[in-house]
């Protein structure tokens, strides 16, 4: 496949922050099949001199050159791939919507792959030697990373009196913590595992709404567990989940990120990036979308702070002023995200929902040098 060039304009606020300009087109490509109600759950992964992205469309997954965006592989898998890939140790592991998980070499190979009965979206996890899986049915696996056996499971029982007609198509990222591992389920559950064997540790329901699940993944900061509704609440909780600290009747589908050591940024499914005190959970200062769709993770940037929306576009704001520093505005509709985009070095990469793979390039730094006893400034390029 051939990367296409489309007529496209940024809009652009002439604020520097951090040192670093707004990123200009390198190039974008559209996936090879594609539909007009397309949702596009994979994220791109940057690994040496290629892209590596899921497609809705096709069972596997498309390798991309980096430096063109030309096609030239393609991973094979059973059904498509809306999760991620991952890599390690020489290994490239992925799963998808059949729920089956693969581990192939980094030529293609494959070594092993284990079906899970149910569709994968959610991104898979590697810790010590093994591979935490959670599929949309609520069932949670312990993996061998090299054979692929099944170390453990555990399957979430939901509470009948939470229980709803409808639920969202995903599932919540597990994370290890000490000898724990925490995952969410999708009747607001929040459900602390022991490491060794999966059984439970203790559980604690806190989505609230008509959608409670828990997919968004917990994340740990300043010793509280930090759990995000889909509809509702945002909540820090003891590790323990013994206690709650703080409530906010925000929600997302989407982990935070740490701004700095006092506050944490949340990507809310109203529209709006809120930056969370991390003791309180008071709120500093927000900004709006105006879209009222879903915000992605934000991603921090030396141009800001970098969030998505799922009906919108790609935004960076200031953090200084809270302000829209820049977005991206193709001269058609890009159809929304599911993911932030991608930063690896100069390179910024994204998928819409419609199938197009963008890649962007922040242009080199330029640094000056003091070679003289004059100090005649000189601007180089790295």
């Amino acid at each position: 496949m051939i990367a296409l060039f489309f007529g496209l304009s940024i809009l652009v606020q002439n604020k520097a922050y951090g040192g670093q300009g707004e990123p200009v087109p390198n190039w974008v490509t559209k996936l090879p099949k594609t539909t007009s109600l397309n949702s596009e759950f994979s994220k791109p992964i940057l690994h040496g001199s290629h892209v590596y992205v899921g497609s809705s469309q096709e069972a596997g997954v498309l390798i991309f050159e980096r430096s063109s965006g030309a096609l030239v592989n393609k991973l094979k898998a059973d059904a498509p791939v809306q999760s991620h890939v991952q890599f390690h140790n020489g290994s490239i592991y992925l799963a998808d919507t059949a729920g089956t998980v693969y581990r192939f070499k980094k030529n293609g190979k494959l070594v092993w792959k284990r079906a899970t009965q149910a569709p994968i979206l959610s991104q898979l996890t590697i810790e010590s030697s093994r591979l935490l899986v959670q599929n949309v049915d609520d069932v949670l696996l312990a993996l061998n990373l090299d054979t692929g056996d099944l170390i453990w499971r555990y399957a979430h029982k939901t509470d009948i009196s939470r229980r709803r007609d409808m639920t969202l198509y995903g599932a919540s990222v597990p994370f290890r913590h000490k000898e724990f591992i925490y995952a969410g389920f999708s009747d607001g559950a929040i459900v602390q595992l022991k490491s060794a064997d999966g059984s439970i540790e203790n559980i604690r329901w806190i989505g609230e709404g008509r959608y409670p699940d828990i997919i968004a993944a917990p994340s740990i900061i300043e010793s509280q567990l930090i759990v995000s509704g889909a509809e509702s609440p945002l909540s820090g909780q003891a590790l323990s989940l013994q206690d709650e600290y703080w409530q906010l009747d925000v929600g997302s589908n989407h982990s935070v990120t740490e701004l700095d050591e006092n506050v944490f940024l949340h990507s809310g499914s109203d529209g709006v990036l809120r930056a969370i005190e991390k003791r309180t959970g008071a709120e500093l200062w927000s900004w709006d979308s105006e879209i009222q769709a879903a915000l992605s993770e934000p991603i921090l940037s030396d141009m800001g702070i970098i969030v998505s929306s799922s009906g919108g576009t790609v935004y960076c704001i200031d953090p200084e002023t809270h302000n829209l520093r820049w977005q991206f505005q193709p001269d058609y509709h890009i159809s929304g995200l599911q993911h932030s985009p991608v930063i690896d070095g100069r390179d910024i990469v994204w998928l819409s929902n419609h199938g197009f793979l963008y890649a962007f390039r922040f242009p080199e730094p330029e640094h000056k040098s003091c070679p003289g006893v004059f100090c005649n400034w000189m601007t180089v390029k790295q």
